[in-house]
């Protein structure tokens, strides 16, 4: 374990990295940098704290090195998402870290629900997808992604015919892959839809229902057109695994008076004007959620069924591959 010393001393003249799992430009990216842009005034010492993208095998390899690789000392934390723990949930062979295990920081946002959109030049409508003679074309990172998980759970959900098609690295591939017709849809959290302007030149054709209500206004809600009880039971999933939609990590062994100037950092800068005036101008929404939320979250999520997990599993590890 890393020495004890002084706070002050640990993090003056020294540079944090806030990892983010995916490219530049997409949700979490524009997330990790609001943040970097605050949070050193509410450390000790205030170091430079940089933004450091790791994308790749739908986040594996930046949840991997955090787990396995990065110092618990305090100046290596990243932002996660359901992805960590979906790709866990469903026993994807590339894990190689325990979520359970990495102690939490803190959550920016909580859960506002899910939007599957088409290009706004597609004229594609939920029933055209739901008698298209082929499947849709779905925008995804990898197994276990969120893109594929909710493009997954509620196509399946809602009986829609559609595939996943791997490789985009994060949200602003997705977007460009959308736009030059190489996939028919794509699926986000409504944060993302709306932080990175999605709805400007886009057309959402399904949401599911998030913590505040339905946030698009005569958007077809996937809970209300759901038939059967497999139906039911994979939006319930989506939606618990959904409210883990962001959230910071510290690497597994950092110390508690470590984590205990992380969390209390990360919090003030929660509530810091600044951060707030630059987060409504990069239509970031703010709704901290405390480490403790978070990590209940966790374990409500590893505490589904069997029966559940079998389910789910097959069907985001068993989808055909492109």
């Amino acid at each position: 374990a890393p020495e004890r010393v002084n706070a002050g001393d640990r993090f003056r003249g020294r540079t944090m990295r806030i990892i983010v799992a995916t490219g530049p430009g997409g949700g979490y990216d524009v997330n990790a940098r609001l943040v970097a842009g605050h949070i050193a005034r509410h450390l000790p010492g205030q170091p430079t704290v940089i933004v450091e993208n790791m994308p790749g095998a739908g986040g594996l390899i930046a949840f991997n090195h955090v787990a396995l690789e990065a110092r618990p000392d305090g100046l290596t934390i990243a932002l996660v998402g359901e992805n960590a723990a979906t790709a866990q949930f469903i026993g994807d062979p590339g894990v190689r870290y325990d979520v359970r295990t990495l102690p939490v920081i803190g959550a920016p946002s909580r859960d506002d629900g899910n939007v599957c959109f088409v290009a706004r030049h597609s004229a594609l409508t939920l029933d055209g997808w739901r008698s298209a003679v082929r499947p849709l074309r779905l925008a995804s990172s990898n197994r276990g992604s969120g893109m594929q998980v909710r493009g997954v759970l509620i196509s399946t959900a809602l009986g829609l015919p559609a595939r996943p098609i791997h490789g985009y690295q994060g949200s602003a591939q997705g977007r460009l892959a959308l736009e030059s017709g190489e996939v028919d849809a794509m699926c986000l959290s409504f944060e993302a839809y709306r932080t990175l302007g999605f709805e400007a030149t886009t057309t959402a054709i399904v949401q599911t229902r998030g913590r505040a209500g339905a946030p698009l206004a005569g958007v077809p809600l996937a809970e209300e057109l759901v038939a059967t009880d497999e139906g039911r039971m994979l939006l319930n999933t989506l939606r618990e695994l959904s409210t883990l939609n962001r959230f910071y990590v510290a690497p597994p062994g950092t110390p508690d008076d470590v984590l205990a100037v992380l969390r209390n950092a990360f919090d003030e800068t929660m509530r810091d004007q600044d951060m707030l005036r630059a987060a409504a101008e990069a239509r970031q929404s703010v709704d901290a959620t405390p480490a403790a939320a978070v990590e209940e979250q966790i374990g409500r999520v590893f505490g589904q069924s069997t029966e559940v997990r079998t389910r789910v599993s097959a069907l985001l590890l068993g989808e055909s591959r492109d």
